[in-house]
């Protein structure tokens, strides 16, 4: 179809609200005790919702809208740069993010304790930030889901800015802006 003329964006990238969505809708369940979720997340009858809920959901909207436009405009430029078709590029794309987030799930980045608080406090939902506190999230969530986050944040917003065709001087040159960043969030 590509080769024909149509833009073509593969369900893999035209999907990643749902995948946002729900992993943050996991990530309220992990972050409130039951009660609180309770309290937060769940509607009986004719009240309507918690001003937590719709404020929730408001970010979450608008991390979609974000994220979306990132690999959007990732992808495009990608293509003009190469050539190749998008639909190829969301399969690459979506590979190299997984790979990336791999190395940094093992590596020792996790262990620079202002760059992990930084960068958490960035991929947490404002609302649940401001409801629980970071220092009470991460007593709560398992370290391995939160490691995780941290991780997949890091290399979306990386590969998103410098592409997939990034070099280790890119990463290198990422990491000192978002150490800067995080002492500043600090």
């Amino acid at each position: 179809m590509e080769k024909q003329g149509v833009i073509l964006f593969k369900d893999a990238s035209a999907n990643k609200g749902g995948v946002t969505s729900s992993s943050l809708e996991v990530l309220s369940g992990l972050a409130f005790n039951d009660q609180e979720f309770l309290e937060h997340m769940i509607t009986t009858g004719d009240e309507g919702v918690s001003d937590f809920y719709a404020d929730y959901v408001q970010e979450i909207q608008r991390t979609i809208s974000m994220n979306a436009k990132l690999e959007f405009e990732c992808i495009w430029k990608e293509a003009i740069a190469s050539g190749k078709p998008r639909s190829t590029l969301t399969d690459e794309v979506g590979q190299t993010l997984i790979q990336l987030q791999d190395q940094l799930e093992e590596s020792e980045l996790w262990d620079n304790k202002d760059v992990r608080e930084a960068m958490l406090s960035l991929a947490i939902p404002k609302p649940l930030l401001k409801e629980l506190g970071l220092p009470k999230l991460l007593e709560r969530l398992p370290p391995v889901y939160a490691r995780s986050l941290f991780a997949s944040y890091i290399s979306s917003h990386f590969i998103y800015k410098y592409s997939i065709r990034a070099s280790p001087v890119d990463f290198y040159a990422y990491m000192a802006q978002l150490q800067k960043s995080a002492a500043k969030i600090q």
